[in-house]
């Protein structure tokens, strides 16, 4: 499975930069880099513009930006990003982020090394999947969203469709019934490993593009703004979509295993090495099928039998031989 970016939300008070950092102001945004003098207008320049073109993707989807211009903090890589967040009071920088959204404080940090290594996580869909978790919890008003909701609607704000071919990974979980409960993505993600994050990631994603589906785009920001006036989360979403949410998700689980191809999963899940293996080894037992064959049709003509001299021949050879050779 290709690994995706993982943005987390975390709690922080305060919306300084870091130390060593240079603020840029603009209307819409305030952007923070470290970088050289020379440098540093058009790196502050670039990071602006990709926050509008990421914001429009927001707005686009939920309906509106953040209330207030968000700090965005450029980090050179995974090291400055941590540490970064720890200045800012982060006291547990999450290992396996690229990308940490702050909606108390309405700051992102970024990794930018890690933000473009893979086509679904280009560093506008990273930003936009952390802008969107200030706008959901602007329209929220503080109020309480489970986890695997709000972190499967960013993905979507940012994404679209769940990305392949991990969307299928997910539809083979759904086939064997071992997706994650969503009592266990209430508040918190598992941290075992990246490939375990990005699991919880996805089924979230997959389960608000399927909520989508049912109710329209503009059910999404509903659910929220109705969570933000005071309805419980569960309320909101039965009334939305005019079922529970554990009838939702029985449903979403069934689809999603009904969409599972098992050939074509077992086709793609090989790979080019393994498939010239394969080949390899056909043409290994092709060969001795054929060569054994062969031994057999030779095996039909006439029998020949090697058998060693008569032992008299053998003696009487070797008399002969020493005879001439003592008569000279």
């Amino acid at each position: 499975m290709k690994a995706l970016i993982i943005a987390l939300t975390l709690s922080w008070s305060g919306s300084a930069p870091p130390p060593g950092y240079r603020a840029f102001s603009y209307p819409e945004v305030v952007v923070a880099i470290r970088t050289a003098q020379g440098q540093a207008d058009a790196g502050a320049a670039r990071i602006r513009a990709r926050y509008r073109s990421s914001c429009a993707r927001v707005e686009a989807r939920l309906g509106r930006a953040p209330a207030r211009p968000p700090l965005v903090i450029e980090a050179q890589d995974g090291a400055a990003l941590r540490r970064a967040l720890v200045s800012l009071g982060v006291t547990e920088p999450p290992s396996f982020a690229a990308a940490v959204a702050i909606p108390a404080a309405g700051a992102i940090v970024i990794d930018a090394s890690a933000a473009g290594l893979l086509p679904p996580n280009d560093p506008p869909t990273v930003l936009a999947h952390e802008i969107a978790h200030i706008v959901i919890r602007d329209i929220a008003q503080g109020k309480a969203i489970p986890r695997w909701f709000e972190e499967g609607v960013a993905s979507w704000v940012a994404l679209g469709d769940p990305p392949w071919p991990e969307s299928d990974d997910i539809a083979f979980l759904a086939w064997r019934d071992r997706l994650y409960r969503l009592e266990d993505l209430e508040t918190r993600f598992p941290r075992e490993s990246h490939r375990i994050m990005t699991i919880a990631y996805l089924q979230s994603h997959a389960f608000v593009r399927w909520l989508e589906e049912r109710g329209g785009r503009a059910s999404i920001g509903e659910v929220i703004a109705r969570v933000g006036e005071g309805t419980p989360f569960a309320d909101a979403i039965a009334s939305v979509y005019g079922r529970p949410l554990p009838a939702l998700f029985a449903s979403f689980r069934v689809d999603l295993a009904r969409s599972f191809q098992p050939l074509a999963w077992v086709v793609r899940s090989f790979s080019l090495f393994t498939l010239m293996a394969i080949l390899a080894l056909a043409a290994i037992v092709r060969h001795r099928v054929i060569r054994r064959r062969r031994i057999a049709a030779l095996g039909d003509g006439p029998e020949i039998e090697e058998t060693a001299p008569p032992e008299d021949s053998r003696q009487n050879g070797s008399r002969g031989l020493n005879s001439d050779s003592g008569a000279g």
